[in-house]
């Protein structure tokens, strides 16, 4: 850990993020009955680390950022996490590489806070480094993966490549529960990307709730506009009661 950076200090003295505690919480509960875990941009492992240890689950870890990807496997190889993989890539809605800006917030503290950008220089935008960028319907397809459990993503802004890279799984629901980050624009932006991934959701058959315990889920709608996390769940799942 680099109690230098806000969340790794939070996890390293209380072993929790203030923050999202009550997103970990719902998450912890549906982690119980999944035997497979993606964390879309996993930073220091928050999500995905607490779990591995307790749960007879494989988990995918995937991050782009070389550092924390390394600390990451470190983290792994220290507490025997066995089931647990990092992948250092960024999932995104194409395969090939994209540029990467390492960003610590104003007060450069936030480890978390990294984003893809378009290739090419910018004024004012650093050079980044150029990663790797897979769609999850390739992934999984590579690695022989039918289901996914659980999923988290935060990927600053990009959860519609995500979204988009993944559609073959979400069409057929073998995603079956989603935490996302929502980032929300002014009402009536063709760009915002909360609206593109709940409706790309809801056209799926997903329904949505908001993170807490316990869990109500209903149809996408203006109660969403605001919210900076949401959970999705398939319509598979639901049929079966979960």
């Amino acid at each position: 850990m680099d109690i230098t950076e806000q969340l790794q200090r939070q996890l390293y003295f209380f072993g929790t993020y203030f923050v999202e505690e009550k997103i970990l919480a719902c998450w912890s509960q549906l982690a119980r009955s999944s035997r497979m875990i993606f964390d879309v941009g996993a930073n220091q492992g928050i999500y995905i680390v607490a779990l591995a240890a307790s749960l007879h689950a494989t988990s995918h870890a995937f991050e782009p950022t070389p550092r924390i990807a390394a600390a990451l496997r470190r983290t792994a190889e220290l507490n025997g996490l066995g089931g647990l993989r990092v992948n250092e890539v960024a999932v995104f809605d194409g395969t090939g590489e994209a540029r990467l800006i390492e960003y610590g917030g104003s007060d450069g503290l936030n480890g978390g806070m990294n984003y893809l950008a378009s290739n090419g220089s910018a004024p004012g935008v650093p050079a980044g480094l150029q990663v790797a960028t897979t769609r999850l319907d390739k992934f999984c397809e590579a690695n022989a993966i039918t289901m996914i459990d659980l999923m988290k993503v935060d990927v600053q802004d990009h959860e519609p490549a995500v979204v988009q890279g993944a559609g073959n799984l979400i069409t057929s629901g073998r995603i079956q529960h989603v935490f996302l980050e929502q980032n929300w624009s002014a009402e009536g932006s063709s760009d915002c990307s909360a609206r593109i991934v709940t409706a790309t959701l809801s056209a799926a058959g997903y329904r949505l709730a908001c993170p807490e315990m316990p869990l109500r889920w209903r149809e996408a709608g203006r109660w969403l506009e605001g919210m900076s996390d949401v959970i999705a769940c398939s319509s598979t799942v639901r049929s079966l009661g979960g």
